[in-house]
């Protein structure tokens, strides 16, 4: 099946079982032993409006999913302990561990890409503009110019722009930017 889901590698916390609520998904997220994945509802399925296609399993997968926004979601990306979602205007909605202002932080604009790590997360709007908030806000300030898309890790980020290419900042303890393309 083209939308199937399979997972491998270390089962420690359960990381590789997702549960049976779907058998398609359209999107999916993974933080070390965390993961959330947008389900597909089976064809003639009857959903309430209460109803959330986000489903999350592993380590911190039973409080993100009991805590979890209702609506249909287009994307969700997972942190440390948290997780970001897009509805199909935009509209981000955070959930979970708030310990580094991951979710009361979060700006409100409409996102076409969001990213979560540990303790931060980071969105790009349709203009280009980014934003970045929780732990890593004021450590690694965002350039100046417009992105499509970021990459985010705990120490580093980096930025793809049709007309600038690859950028990347923050610590380059392991690399990341003095061997950035």
């Amino acid at each position: 099946d083209a939308n199937a889901l399979e997972c491998w590698g270390n089962d420690s916390h359960g990381q590789l079982s997702p549960p049976t609520t779907f058998t398609e998904f359209s999107a999916i997220s993974s933080h070390r032993a965390t993961t959330c994945a947008i389900g597909i509802p089976s064809i003639g399925s009857s959903l309430s409006i209460n109803f959330s296609n986000i489903t999350c399993w592993g380590e911190d997968g039973g409080t993100l999913d009991t805590d979890k926004p209702t609506g249909h979601f287009e994307s969700t990306h997972v942190g440390d302990g948290f997780a970001i979602a897009l509805d199909g205007l935009g509209k981000p909605y955070c959930w979970g561990s708030d310990l580094n202002a991951e979710c009361s932080d979060m700006p409100t604009p409409a996102f076409v890409d969001v990213r979560a790590t540990q303790g931060y997360a980071c969105g790009v709007e349709a203009d280009g503009t980014a934003w970045c908030w929780g732990s890593q806000k004021q450590t690694y300030p965002i350039p100046p110019i417009t992105f499509d898309q970021l990459a985010i890790s705990a120490h580093s980020l980096c930025g793809l722009d049709a007309k600038q290419g690859v950028l990347c900042w923050g610590s380059d303890r392991y690399g990341h930017i003095s061997s950035a393309p």
